[in-house]
């Protein structure tokens, strides 16, 4: 992996890994973020809210580690995507009075900064696997 590669992957990875310890050290309130944002059945909501913290961990240490790089990439591709829409699709129903959940209780009202936020963190995880060397050619 290239310098630049690294530097996007661990820029990618350390958010990833300090948004998971908050929402870890906070389930329940990271559950109750789930759940407001209405896009899975009730039911779900607490199950995502105790296991995707400790995902989020094990990808974003794995992206500052340098280890299941590929695959953590893109997984990392996947979270900040979905959060991006997720919060997207509230925000265009006028459900703005949602917290973003981004940082557990840390976190602010969903807006256009909090839908950008994950997006352009999303194009930095997208450079890092376009900037990777020949060699791990088969991430494209």
């Amino acid at each position: 992996m290239t310098l630049i590669a690294y530097i996007f992957s661990a820029i990618s990875g350390g958010v990833l890994f300090a948004s998971g310890l908050l929402h870890a050290w906070q389930p329940f309130y990271f559950q109750q973020q789930i759940a407001a944002y209405e896009v899975v059945p009730a039911g779900f909501a607490p199950l995502l809210g105790v296991y995707l913290p400790y995902l989020q961990i094990i990808v974003g240490f794995a992206l500052i580690a340098g280890v299941l790089t590929p695959e953590a990439i893109y997984i990392a591709a996947v979270f900040y995507l979905s959060f991006a829409l997720v919060q997207a699709f509230q925000f265009s129903f006028g459900k703005s009075s949602i917290s973003c959940g981004c940082f557990g209780s840390y976190s602010q009202q969903i807006s256009l900064s909090t839908i950008g936020i994950p997006l352009v963190l999303f194009c930095i995880t997208m450079l890092a696997i376009f900037v990777r060397r020949p060699a791990d050619a088969n991430l494209r």
